[in-house]
């Protein structure tokens, strides 16, 4: 897979985030910010879920600082602000942009996807799609 399309498929991936965790959260009753945490709490599984991403923030923050200080990436604290504040889920992708152009710029390539990198990508995306799909019916 060349860059543009990992840029066009990141792209995507931040475009449906931001649409369907925002449906989600428009839909939550009132209640705000103390609602939603409690929310989370529900039952253990809640509580995995959350504790999971929480960590998947954690990581992906210091992911981005590294490659932000390594490519000469300016904002970094903003992408991990947003990323706890807004949804990881479509700031990381839109940081994924942000360093494949960095690492164009600096001459950087990155290596083709093989065969089986874009079998297991497409049964993963595949996999994501119903997991999506049944969360929201």
């Amino acid at each position: 897979m060349n860059r543009n399309a990992r840029i066009a498929g990141y792209a995507a991936i931040a475009l449906a985030a931001l649409v369907i965790t925002y449906i989600q959260y428009l839909r939550f009753p009132a209640g705000g910010i103390a609602g939603f945490w409690a929310q989370m709490k529900v039952n253990h599984i809640t509580r995995g879920i959350t504790v999971d991403l929480a960590f998947f923030v954690l990581a992906a923050s210091l992911f981005m600082i590294g490659e932000a200080r390594r490519l000469n990436i300016p904002f970094v604290w903003l992408y991990v602000a947003l990323g706890y504040l807004v949804d990881i889920s479509v700031v990381f992708p839109i940081f994924l942009i942000v360093r494949e152009r960095a690492m164009a710029r600096a001459g950087e390539d990155t290596s083709a996807f093989t065969i089986t990198d874009m079998i297991v990508a497409s049964a993963i995306t595949g996999a994501i799609i119903w997991q999506v799909w049944f969360m929201l019916q």
